[in-house]
């Protein structure tokens, strides 16, 4: 369910911090950034950027930027001008 998905990404720590490979990372990664900037559950939504909060990532940075652009429902290509 989706709350099931939410306390799991509130629990989230960094991956490859903690062990995990490169490749299970950057699969984390991808759906935080999925969940953070497209899914219409805004406690999803909540919950990835709170995860991506966390982490280190130099990507991380960017997926929340783009996360707070995209919240006034602006789409991706409408952001790039």
């Amino acid at each position: 369910s989706g709350d099931d998905r939410a306390k799991a990404m509130h629990r989230l720590k960094e991956p490859i911090r903690h062990g995990y490979s490169q490749e299970e990372h950057d699969q984390i990664i991808e759906m935080l950034e999925r969940t953070a900037t497209a899914d219409k559950s805004p406690v999803l939504r909540y919950a990835a950027i709170d995860a991506l909060g966390r982490f280190e990532d130099e990507r991380a940075t960017r997926i929340l930027m783009l996360a707070y652009q995209k919240a006034d429902g602006q789409t991706e290509q409408q952001l790039k001008g």
